[in-house]
């Protein structure tokens, strides 16, 4: 089965897992293919990926796990947020380093990044 998503007027065609390819998520061990750290439909925080903006945690939900290649030809994981309250115009791919689980240490976390922000706004 191939997926195809259109995202910021750029299709992203997705091949499905075959029966013989097995995708994990979480810690499981996988003999085939990436491990995802999350997945579909997940409440995650994910951090603002525009550098040239104010480094906050959003809530964001994970809409679709996105497996392309990297510039050396590896595959590479990338998660399509959908920032909560917000268009989804404003959807991004990003990779999991912009991504956290939605715990309550990265929710003490969300609340320092934005007092932080908040307080470069007087300066």
């Amino acid at each position: 089965m191939i997926k195809i998503i259109l995202f910021k007027k750029k299709f992203i065609l997705q091949l499905s897992p075959s029966k013989t390819t097995k995708y994990t998520y979480g810690g499981m061990v996988s003999t085939r293919g990436p491990k995802f750290k999350f997945c579909d439909g997940e409440k995650v925080l994910c951090y603002e990926p525009d550098p040239t903006k104010a480094k906050v945690l959003y809530d964001s939900k994970v809409l679709d796990v996105i497996v392309n290649k990297d510039q050396r030809g590896r595959k590479a994981v990338e998660y399509l947020i959908h920032f909560q309250g917000w268009n989804s115009s404003w959807d991004r791919c990003v990779t999991e380093e912009y991504v956290l689980k939605d715990t309550e240490e990265n929710r003490q976390l969300q609340r320092d990044l934005a007092q932080k922000a908040q307080l470069q706004l007087y300066v």
